[in-house]
């Protein structure tokens, strides 16, 4: 799904319920999540977020700022 300032939704695997360039609500569906064996264990949803070819975190696009990963500590650090 295209957004404006050139960035681009993806949502897989999903059987789209919309066509190419048709205007969607805020709230309507635009299409069935499909099995994909050999996927994943259990039906699931990837949602992307690229600007030109550059993946970039979805969550961003709801105002959560970046996903960051924390070390694992071991022994007595805190």
């Amino acid at each position: 799904m295209l957004h404006p300032g050139g960035l681009r939704t993806t949502y897989l695997p999903v059987r789209a319920s919309v066509r190419r360039g048709q205007a969607v609500e805020r709230g309507e569906a635009i299409g069935t999540v499909e099995e994909a064996p050999g996927h994943c264990p259990t039906d699931c949803l990837h949602w992307g977020l690229l600007r030109d070819r550059r993946y970039l975190d979805p969550l961003l696009l709801l105002g959560r700022g970046q996903v960051r990963l924390l070390p694992l500590w071991t022994g007595g650090a805190s």
